[in-house]
């Protein structure tokens, strides 16, 4: 098995041309289109997912950004 690095993504690119299972879909993997990560082998998107997880603000950090902006902008009613 041969490992190529590029910009912190690690590509592995098996010699046998048997098809692989995505360690968090459990979705079949084409051989050289899979991703590793520590130990578990990934699908593309999971890939993303897990090196770029979502960031989501929750209702009240919305809310609060929202007043200070308001309170900045020295309206009053």
């Amino acid at each position: 098995m041969q490992t190529v690095n590029v910009l912190n993504i690690t590509k592995t690119e098996s010699s046998k041309q048997m098809p692989v299972k995505c360690s968090k879909c459990k979705t079949k993997i084409q051989v050289g289109k899979e991703y590793s990560d520590h130990s578990k082998i990934l699908y593309e998107d999971c890939y993303v997912d897990v090196r770029m997880p979502r960031v989501r603000k929750t209702y009240w950090q919305y809310l609060g950004s929202i007043k200070a902006e308001y309170l900045r902008s020295g309206k009053k009613d």
